[in-house]
């Protein structure tokens, strides 16, 4: 998942992050520690008792969540939420507004993020392990997927436990490309790790296929195939033309994104020096 501010307020986010990881896991362990959030909401809103209903749902579930409602209907309220908009550089504007540190859920007309983001966030919050580790992949039944039947896969990785793990493929007793289980730690409390099987083909290391392991998320729930489909086209555009802005757009997700970039570029770079034979200097002959 991607925390909801931009870039330039990076460092103020990753501090309240840890600060609400050490809240949930001090909840999660039974030590009493609070979680604070804020709900402004209009009576008016049309949708409002349902809203209602669910989040009083999410403090059943997460008994440690302290969460105040404020009427929009009061000056009091708006100027409370404008300076959480000003604080976190946000535009909030709508009929109901969920707020908790860097989090920012709005329910505006048709688009309900708090009804379909609100309890997959809290559950990420209140249990920030869980889209952490490296997960089991199969290169072969990927190779097999994207070089056809009798694609075979060869390790070429000297560690066996290294962060991306290289693999040489052959198909009816030719050379057909590689493939890559890529993992990263990504340094977010809140967020998924990285990790993504990809194919390249010979002899131009093109990118052939791409696919994650671990899930693409906003706010804690998992991109629909369609946006995934939108945010991989994105990352392996060549040139490197697609700029965070863009990964916003599609999905909120700017860490993961940027984290994908550095990825593809370190296997691309690992093939052409380590695996991929550099033809000889023509001036040399």
């Amino acid at each position: 998942m991607h925390c909801a501010a931009p870039r330039a307020s990076l460092f103020l986010v990753l501090v309240c992050l840890l600060a609400l990881a050490g809240r949930a896991r001090a909840a999660a362990a039974g030590e009493g520690a609070p979680v604070d959030a804020t709900v402004f909401f209009s009576p008016d809103e049309k949708k409002w008792e349902q809203t209602r209903r669910l989040l009083e749902d999410a403090v059943r579930a997460y008994p440690r969540l302290r969460m105040a409602t404020v009427s929009l209907l009061t000056d009091e309220g708006q100027r409370s939420r404008a300076s959480i908009a000003e604080k976190w550089r946000k535009k909030l504007s709508g009929d109901v507004t969920f707020a908790m540190g860097p989090f920012h859920l709005e329910n505006k007309g048709d688009d309900r993020q708090i009804d379909r983001y609100l309890m997959p966030l809290l559950r990420r919050v209140f249990n920030p392990d869980e889209g952490k580790g490296r997960l089991d992949a199969d290169p072969r039944a990927f190779a097999v997927k994207v070089f056809g039947a009798k694609a075979d896969v060869e390790p070429i990785t000297a560690v066996a436990d290294a962060p991306i793990r290289y693999y040489r493929v052959s198909a009816n007793g030719k050379a057909a490309g590689f493939v890559a289980d890529a993992f990263r730690v990504l340094h977010c409390p809140m967020c998924n790790d990285t990790q993504f099987l990809i194919a390249l083909g010979l002899p131009e290391q093109k990118i052939l296929s791409l696919e994650p392991v671990r899930p693409i998320e906003r706010w804690g729930r998992d991109l629909e195939p369609l946006e995934t489909a939108a945010f991989i086209r994105k990352a392996t555009a060549p040139p490197k033309a697609a700029k965070d802005d863009d990964a916003d757009a599609i999905s909120g997700a700017t860490k993961t994104f940027i984290m994908y970039q550095d990825m593809l570029d370190d296997i691309q770079e690992y093939i052409a020096a380590h695996v991929v034979p550099q033809p000889a200097d023509a001036s040399k002959k």
